[in-house]
């Protein structure tokens, strides 16, 4: 998540252009995970508190204070604007986050059925059966379901 925050900073301090050529790329072909930033960042000191809350909340603060300084007179704004600014930096992202989780989240509901187990898929076929042949749907018993000869 530092890419973010350096790209929101370039962007607050002027126009960004874009190059034609590769001049980076990733080293690591493997999922980037939080502990394993945490680990390359801080190593055996350990991470600081504030690595544990939200990246945007984190990212908010980071922008507020490294731009309500006194040394930082490029920006021109004053610490009220800066303070709007950090807040509709981190509601957009929180928006962004929250979006990705909730798709998320109906992607899971939506496929679930199919990732059940087939012991679970022919329990679930049983049971109109069971209830057509007056069994109480909350016996143990499973029917089998045979095609007719």
């Amino acid at each position: 998540m530092p890419d973010r925050l350096l790209l929101v900073e370039l962007a607050l301090l002027g126009q960004i252009r874009q190059v034609d050529r590769v001049i980076w790329y990733r080293r690591y072909l493997a999922r980037s995970t939080l502990g394993r930033q945490r680990g390359a960042l801080f190593g055996a000191r350990g991470a600081p508190w504030w690595t544990y809350l939200p990246w945007w909340f984190v990212h908010a603060v980071a922008i507020w204070r490294n731009y309500t300084g006194e040394s930082t007179d490029e920006l021109r704004l004053s610490k009220r604007q800066m303070l709007g600014t950090s807040a509709r930096y981190a509601r957009s992202q929180f928006q962004v986050v929250w979006r990705k989780r909730m798709l998320k989240m109906r992607t899971a509901r939506i496929w679930a059925p199919f990732r059940r187990s087939r012991v679970a898929r022919l329990e679930s076929l049983e049971r109109p059966v069971q209830a057509a042949r007056g069994a109480r749907p909350d016996q143990a018993s499973i029917v089998s379901v045979s095609s007719p000869r």
